[in-house]
């Protein structure tokens, strides 16, 4: 059973952290369509310029995500 717990745990803590990425994308993700534009928006969040804004917030998508898949297949 505490298996069980800690597999729930898991999931719902990579959830938040798969939702905090693309809260962060969807809010404060610049309309740029190049690198070069990323890297020099005027635009900061949390210090960061828009290009890192989205690889982190894409790192904790895909983290988030093929976590959850990792997750779900070890459990059945």
């Amino acid at each position: 059973m505490p298996i069980d717990k800690i597999t729930l745990t898991v999931s719902y803590s990579l959830v938040i952290v798969g939702s905090g990425g693309m809260v962060a994308f969807a809010c404060k993700f610049p309309l740029a369509g190049g690198v070069w534009q990323l890297k020099h928006t005027p635009e900061r969040f949390l210090g960061l310029n828009g290009y890192q804004v989205w690889v982190y917030s894409w790192i904790a998508i895909l983290l988030g995500t093929v976590g959850q898949i990792l997750v779900t297949w070890c459990s059945v």
